[in-house]
């Protein structure tokens, strides 16, 4: 076999499909006794000069079996960019198994001119596509991307605004001229956008931190909530300050989720520098809910071990 593939390689000739199958099938194979095939054929596969393989490869992920689509993932990572063409190609292909599989395999390169090409998709009627190049968009970190992510936001369907907000809260963002669609996701009705919103605030900088406080005053108790949870999180030290002088002002449910933030932050690998908590000691003292006393006892106790 090694002998025909070199020939094949060197000659430049098309491989016969018969051969590429018997290929594919020793990669993707899932019987445990034959699963020492998988990467030498994956190997093979990817060492083809892309336009001998990469049509090839293109199409297999129409209507693919999950082990399938996880060894033609396998096999473009391995041929990094010499599989741009093809995956370029698949984004534009009319069948959707296709198109959907080259957003993925783009993310998992982690190719950003693939990723790039993707953004020209981020109308597409077809909520999956969307919602894919939502999931991804992250990778590229820069203006481009968080201008379509935060148009992604918006959109109607779920799916979509929440990889977008998962992709924002991955990278960052500064707040700038965009706290329309920030407070509207800060006080959406569906607790995995708020949580979502939480982590992004946990990642803000100090302007970002700045105009939250500032929104603070008129947003409603559960948005509160969202936005406690995000500035407790947030090592910055500005942040940690509002929660600190602002926490006898809270209620149970408020103290709580500040004292869990703070739990989790101290179990990280923070530099102490940037933050200064309260001593948990100190917080037990003023703390006069009994179930969150006991509560605080529990991480005096767990933090002591």
């Amino acid at each position: 076999m090694i002998t025909i593939l070199l020939f094949l390689l060197l000659s430049g000739s098309p491989p016969e499909l018969s051969y590429l199958d018997s290929l594919f099938i020793r990669a993707s194979v899932g019987r445990i006794d034959y699963l020492e095939l998988n990467e030498p054929a994956r190997e093979s596969l990817a060492n083809f000069p892309e336009d001998s393989i990469g049509r090839y490869l293109i199409n297999k992920f129409s209507g693919c079996s999950a082990r399938e689509f996880h060894s033609l993932v396998e096999i473009f990572k391995k041929m990094e960019t010499r599989g741009r063409t093809s995956l370029v190609q698949g984004l534009h292909s009319e069948d959707m198994d296709i198109k959907l599989a080259s957003i993925y395999t783009a993310g998992e390169i982690k190719d950003t001119f693939l990723i790039s090409q993707c953004i020209s998709l981020v109308n597409d009627s077809n909520y999956q596509v969307r919602a894919n190049i939502a999931r991804i968009l992250y990778i590229l970190d820069d203006s481009l991307a968080l201008y379509n992510l935060i148009k992604l936001v918006n959109d109607s369907v779920f799916t979509v605004k929440l990889y977008a907000l998962i992709s924002l809260a991955k990278i960052g963002i500064p707040l700038d001229c965009q706290l329309p669609w920030f407070i509207h996701c800060i006080e959406d009705s569906n607790v995995v956008v708020r949580a979502t919103m939480a982590e992004i605030i946990s990642k803000l900088n100090q302007e970002g931190i700045d105009q939250i406080i500032q929104l603070y005053p008129n947003l409603d108790s559960i948005s509160k909530l969202s936005v406690i949870c995000g500035l407790a999180s947030n090592p910055l030290q500005c942040s940690q300050n509002f929660i600190q002088d602002s926490l006898e002002s809270f209620d149970p449910y408020q103290r709580a989720a500040v004292y869990q933030s703070w739990f989790n932050l101290s179990a990280e690998s923070i530099d102490s520098s940037r933050i200064v908590l309260p001593s948990w000691n100190k917080i037990l003292q003023q703390e006069s809910y009994p179930p969150l006393k006991n509560y605080l006892q529990y991480i005096i106790d767990q933090e002591s071990l």
